[in-house]
């Protein structure tokens, strides 16, 4: 588990991100944040956890939104062994969480940057790419297992559902940049 903060403020007001990712799986799952407080951290986690069940641990650096009583409280009322490392050093979260944190900075970071030749069309709705990075992360190899993080998580391989990336009030089509996005996407990925 671990942040990536201080983007450009979105259209939505969000600046920070919140990246949890399965030590077995490499399934990734990400929220945007406008704060980096234990508060919205906890009320997202609350969220990815309803959906994907209690962890029996969680491991995350000695950032401040995760080392404060509320957040030690919050895993010790669930049960969760609350694991840190070194502060601001992904690479000691282990492998997964430095790799997909390499992923989401290179599709955040390098995309963006291509698509910035777009942004009269995407403007500053990175947030709303994070859905579709994350797919794109947990639908392609990895080579520690093999497999896609969906097929381990799931059982099946995931299907690239179109309709659940769309651009409110933005003069675009999402169906036909969908696979424009995911192409640039898998690119990236693939660039390793």
């Amino acid at each position: 588990m671990d942040l990536i903060c201080d983007l450009l403020v979105s259209s939505e007001g969000f600046m920070h991100v919140l990246v949890t990712v399965c030590y077995l799986s490499k399934f990734v799952v990400v929220r945007p944040l406008k704060r980096k407080t234990s508060e919205e951290v906890i009320q997202n986690l609350q969220d990815i956890y309803a959906t994907m069940g209690l962890p029996d641990i969680i491991q995350h650096d000695k950032g401040p939104a995760f080392t404060s009583s509320l957040f030690q409280k919050f895993h010790c009322k669930l049960h969760i062994d609350n694991r840190s490392t070194r502060a601001y050093h992904p690479m000691a979260n282990g492998s997964a969480s430095y790799s997909v944190f390499k992923d989401i900075e290179k599709l955040l970071f390098i995309d963006l940057r291509k698509l910035t030749k777009m942004e009269v069309k995407i403007g500053n709705h990175w947030s709303q790419l994070l859905k579709l990075a994350c797919l794109t992360m947990n639908s392609t190899k990895k080579k520690s297992h093999g497999q896609t993080p969906f097929n381990v998580m799931w059982g099946r391989e995931s299907k690239h559902v179109d309709l659940l990336f769309t651009y409110p009030n933005l003069a675009i089509d999402p169906i036909e940049d969908f696979e424009q996005e995911d192409a640039i996407f898998r690119e990236i990925l693939s660039q390793q």
